[in-house]
């Protein structure tokens, strides 16, 4: 196998939650600067089986969730 080059990256995420009536709601962004990078696994697969499989990761991603226990 070839040995590919691997470009470095860092993304920052944030998440929080708080309780919210009988449950939590939460909030989490990914990727938090939007940074545009490739995963590590699409850059071997790049390395691999050519630059159509060398794909952007996503880009900024935003969640929102409410949990009750019962």
């Amino acid at each position: 196998a070839n040995a590919v080059d691997i470009d470095g990256y860092t993304t920052v995420d944030f998440s929080a939650s708080a309780k919210l009536g009988p449950g939590r709601i939460g909030f989490a962004v990914d990727n938090l600067l939007d940074e545009d990078y490739v995963s590590v696994y699409a850059q071997q697969a790049g390395g691999i089986y050519g630059s159509f499989t060398r794909i952007s990761a996503f880009g900024r991603r935003v969640g929102i969730t409410y949990q009750v226990t019962y």
